[in-house]
C-alpha cells in the first residue's frame, strides 16, 4: 500500500487542488483512511457487513495497518470480499463527489457479495 488513491489529501500533497473547500470536506484534509473507513458515510456501509465488529475493534490509524489487521483476522474468502467492498466504497465516494446518484448502501453490499 503506497497511499496513491487520489483522496483530497493526496491530491493536495501533490499540488493539485481540484476541489477547494468542497462541501463535506471544507475544513479537513481527506485521507484514504478517512474516505474508506472512518467517515460517517463509509461507516453506514460497514455497519451492514459481518465485519463491522472487527472494524470497530481496530485501534490503528493508517490504511496499511488496517488492511494488515484484517488480513490476519479474516480468512482468504472474507478478505477478498472485504476488498471488493472497499472498491465499491471508493466508486460510490467518487459518484458522491461528482454529484451523481449513489446506490443505497444495502444494494452495494449485495452487489459486492454477488461480485
Amino acid at each position: 500500500y503506497h497511499d496513491i488513491l487520489p483522496s483530497f489529501g493526496n491530491l493536495q500533497k501533490s499540488g493539485i487542488n481540484i476541489f477547494p473547500g468542497y462541501g463535506h470536506y471544507r475544513n479537513r484534509i481527506e485521507s484514504v483512511w478517512h474516505a474508506l473507513v472512518h467517515c460517517e458515510i463509509a461507516k453506514t456501509y460497514w455497519g451492514l457487513t459481518v465485519w463491522w465488529h472487527k472494524i470497530e475493534s481496530f485501534r490503528g490509524e493508517t490504511m496499511d495497518e488496517f488492511l494488515l489487521f484484517l488480513f490476519i483476522l479474516l480468512d482468504k474468502h472474507n478478505f477478498a470480499a472485504f476488498c471488493v467492498v472497499l472498491w465499491y466504497l471508493w466508486y460510490e465516494r467518487n459518484k458522491f463527489i461528482h454529484k451523481q446518484v449513489n446506490k443505497d448502501p444495502s444494494a452495494i453490499i449485495i452487489d459486492a457479495r454477488t461480485f
